[in-house]
This record gives structure tokens, sequence and C-alpha cells, in this order.
């Protein structure tokens, strides 16, 4: 490792960096020229991202009222909000999952207020298509920061800190021009609030709620499958270990089971939910998408670990992960008074006595993003760079407050850099670069390469075209996981397609074809997923070893 360090006299940038020999020989080469340096003075000010508040003028032109809901799952917080943006003659709901915006958006349309909804993929008018409403249910990152509301909601709050997301929630909190803007989340999220807001000379009202059932952490772990009962819900952070607890409580103590997890498209998510709620299923086997968004009438949560891969690294998950899930149980005016948490292991039911104990820590910084604007200001200066060494850049140089941290861009950068070879502009680019997918996927890549191909030599893609690029139709009865992963590539697909429509309606011409697709596929994945599917060989060894230990103890005793 080498240590290097480039300073710049009289308002040039001090850039001072740990880097290895190639990096070294790459910044050497690309970044410290003279030439580049000169470039870079005329937009220095575009790398200062210290006020971020100052971006959104249309904000900062009114006094604004911030109210924050604080408290734990289960507390009301939400509901109190939701109650304002009701009663006000316009308002917005910003919340992190379609799923969220959806179901604002029918209480609210039932209530006989005209509500839309806005998400990446859907738009769905209350009235006529070209006569928008005043109260508009989305996702956070489509809220908007130009048009005014009397009221805002803006759902988990403490979202803040997600290091890929974050960016979305500071946008809306400094961004929204609305007169009145509800904040829902933990507490922890108060103290960073409060040092994002001593910039915008708005107002704060901080209300504190308590959760309205007990939960309480039991004093013995779960030793036995046979234990579980109806109410249940084991939570396992792998979609394999899912369905594989699934097979075994399944065989071995003939209850029914529902499955929920993140990559599950979200209509089947909630059909899964539904049968649990209602009883079709005793037990549900769920990942951490139980921590938010969904309605459940659960009674105990068991953790089959405490410990996930976060992405990067496998390892304890953090205090507010486990509180926000264990704090599931026990809904309030469900069929369950009380909730209650556990384990399957001994050292975790310790170490999850211990969390339960904790206060989640205070939120020190908030993420942010460069926005599209930034990049075309600093291509102006840099024409012959691409999107992936224009984040480069970025990185490289950006300046922050240290209430701010710059969420994770390598997604961003690894999307720019595989269509760094097709010749679309530096809009194009970053629209397909911050598209909602998981560009790993064997499926998603091919498919946004060709779709790609087709917004540079502005050719419509149909429905026809989709099934070509697809290899349609997938074989309809998936045997075994890895092959339902497939399915659900390929919805993550047509999802990434939808989103392209409202971004390049002229190319993306036939949402409703691809709408017809999905659905069918939703079909197939239905079939598959109530399926009693095969067990993938190391996860049943794992499993395997667990009940025949758990015999073992009971035969001692």
């Amino acid at each position: 490792m080498y240590s290097f360090s480039l300073s710049v006299s009289k308002g040039f940038l001090k850039i001072n960096l740990c880097l290895n020999t190639s990096k070294l020989q790459r910044f050497s080469t690309n970044y410290a020229s003279e030439e580049f340096k000169k470039r870079l003075k005329t937009i220095e000010h575009v790398f200062d991202l210290r006020e971020p508040s100052q971006y959104y003028s249309e904000a900062r032109a009114i006094k604004r009222k911030i109210i924050y809901h604080a408290g734990p799952t289960n507390s009301g917080k939400t509901h109190h909000a939701l109650q304002n943006f009701f009663s006000g003659s316009s308002g917005v709901y910003c919340g992190p999952l379609r799923m969220l915006a959806a179901e604002i958006y029918h209480k609210t349309n039932q209530k006989d207020i005209p509500c839309d909804m806005i998400t990446g993929e859907e738009r769905l008018w209350a009235t006529d298509k070209g006569t928008p409403s005043n109260h508009i249910s989305c996702t956070v990152e489509m809220c908007s920061t130009h048009h005014q509301f009397e009221v805002a909601v803006i759902d988990e709050i403490q979202m803040l800190r997600c290091p890929e997301r974050g960016w979305a929630w500071t946008r809306a909190l400094l961004g929204i021009p609305a007169k009145e803007i509800h904040l829902c989340g933990e507490p922890a999220g108060l103290d960073i609030v409060k040092k994002m807001l001593n910039s915008t000379k708005d107002t704060l009202e901080v209300y504190h709620y308590k959760r309205l059932t007990n939960l309480r952490v039991e004093k013995n772990i779960v030793q036995n499958i046979k234990r579980l009962k109806e109410g249940d819900c084991l939570v396992a952070f792998s979609q394999k270990k899912i369905y594989d607890y699934r097979k075994l409580i399944e065989d071995r103590l003939g209850l029914k089971c529902s499955v929920v997890y993140g990559r599950l498209p979200s209509n089947i998510r909630l059909e899964q939910a539904k049968q649990f709620n209602e009883g079709h299923s005793k037990i549900l086997i769920a990942s951490d998408a139980i921590g938010m968004g969904m309605n459940l009438n659960i009674q105990r949560i068991i953790f089959s670990s405490l410990d996930k891969f976060d992405g990067k690294v496998f390892g304890e998950a953090p205090v507010h992960h486990i509180k926000q899930i264990a704090g599931r149980a026990g809904r309030y005016r469900s069929k369950y008074k009380n909730g209650y948490v556990s384990t399957l292991q001994y050292d975790d039911l310790r170490r999850l006595h211990s969390i339960m104990a904790e206060e989640i820590p205070n939120i020190k910084k908030a993420g942010i993003l460069p926005s599209l604007e930034q990049f075309e200001l600093l291509s102006m200066v840099l024409p012959e760079k691409s999107l992936a060494e224009l984040t480069e850049v970025f990185e490289l140089l950006m300046k922050l407050d240290r209430n701010y941290f710059l969420c994770d861009v390598e997604k961003f950068k690894l999307a720019a850099d595989e269509l760094q070879h097709i010749p679309l502009t530096l809009q194009q680019s970053y629209i397909f670069a911050v598209a909602p997918v998981n560009i790993s996927r064997d499926v998603v890549l091919p498919a946004m390469n060709e779709f790609a191909w087709r917004v540079c030599e502005n050719v419509q893609v149909t429905s026809e075209d989709v099934k070509d690029i697809l290899k349609w139709p997938p074989r309809k009865k998936p045997r075994s996981v890895r092959s339902l992963q497939y399915l659900e590539h390929l919805h993550e697909t047509l999802d990434l397609y939808r989103w392209l429509s409202y971004r390049f309606e002229d190319i993306f011409i036939d949402r409703k074809g691809v709408n017809k697709l999905q659905s069918e596929l939703e079909r197939y994945i239905t079939r598959a997923v109530e399926t009693n599917m095969k067990y993938d060989t190391q996860d049943s060894k794992h499993l395997q070893h667990y009940v025949a230990r758990k015999k073992r103890r009971k035969w001692r005793r």
C-alpha cells in the first residue's frame, strides 16, 4: 500500500488517499493532470454536499412543521400519523415497500378519499388517468420534491441509516415541500433528524409511543420442531433454509406452512400471509421480510439463527434488525394479546435476552447520493468519462458533512460498468444503473443488456420480444429451490421492463402484455411455493442433524 496526497491550493480540492499500486497509477494518470485540475475548478461546488438541504429550493421556500412519531413496532405511531394524512386537503404517504404503498392506497380510497399510487413499477389512479388526485401513496424513492402538499407522512424514517437506500429518506425529509410532515420510526432516528433540520429552520415536535401489547423473551429454546404450534413464525435468513424447514415441519408434523421472503413476488407474499392470518396454514416460515410492511397474526417469533449474510459478510444481525423482527409477535388487535420470542439454540437465546434489553443505538449519519443533475455537470467537463468513471471521481472528491455518509454505490457502478460498451447517453445510463434489480442474476443482466441496446437504437420492445429474450415459456413445475429461483429471476426481469416502461415510454410500449406474462409466471411460482420441494443437500444434512440431536437428547433423559 502507498499513501498518496494531492494538494491543490487556493480553492482546489484536497485529496488524501490510501491506494494500492494499480489505483495510484490510474489516479495519477487520469485525475492528477493539470488539465484535469483546471476543469474541476469550474465545477468544484458540485462535489460539496455538506449542506444537502439547500438543493431543495421549494421546501426551503416554505415554513415546514415536522412531527416525529417515535416508538417501537406495534405502538400505533403510523396509525396516528395517517389520521392527519386522511384529514388533509392534500397529502403524500412515502413508504419503504410497494406493498405498504398499495395498502395505504386502498385504505385511503375506502374512506372515499381519492388517492393515487405511484411506485417504480406501477401507477394506479383513483379516478381518470389524466386527473391526478390530491392524495398520493408512493414508495419513498418516487416522492416529488416539487409538488406542494398540505401533509406528508414518511414511514420508517430510521431507514436513513440504510447503506443502500438511506439517500431516499434523506431526500424525502429535506426535500418534500409540505406544510406538515409526519415522521414515523424508531426513537433512535430522532437525534440525527434534529441535526439534519438545523439547516432547514423547520420546527420539530416529538410524540413518544409505547408498545400496545406485551412482548416477552421466553426462558427456554424451542428444542424440537414438535414444540411448534399454531401462530408460530420461524425466522430463517436463507431462502433454502426456509423451504427446508417447511418440508421438515410439514413432513414430520403434518402442519401446513406459509412462506414469506423478500425475493418472493409481493402478490404471492400477500397471499401467503393471508393464508396464515386466516388459519389455512398454521405456521409461518419467513425471512426478515416480515420486519416491515406486513400485518401478521403471529404469537411467537422463533429465530433459527441470529446471524445473517448482509450481502458482503456473514455475522451477527444488528440489534435494530432483530428487535424489528421480534416486534412482529403479538400484533395489536390480532387474536394474540401477547407476543413471545425464542430461538432454536441456547447460545442464541442468551444473546436474544441481551439484545431485547438493549436500547437501539442512536443513528449517527444519514445516507446521501449524487443526483443525475450533478453527474451531468461533472460530465460537461469530463465528457470522455463513462458513468462508472464519473462515479469514481465523485467518491474521490466528494465533501460531506459529518452527519451524512455516501450510500453504497458498488451496485450502481457495476451496472454502469456492465453497460458502458453500449453507446447510451449519460441520462440513459444513469436510469439503467439505478434500476432496482440485482444484475448478478443470470437472467437479469442479459435482459438488461438487450433492453439497453433497444433504447440506444430506439427500437420498441413488445411482450413478444420479451418472450424471445427470456426463452418463454419457462418450466411450469419447478422441482427444487434452485428451479424456483429461476422463476423468481424471470419475475424480477419482468419488473425491470415495467420499471423501464415509465422512463422510456416510447420504447417499452407493451406494459399490458408484460403484465399478462407476469400474472402467468406468478401462477407458476405459486404452484411451486405450494409444492413440498426437495431439500438441497447441504441444508438437508444440517436439518437432519438438528432433528437427530434433539432425538438423542430426549432419549438420554
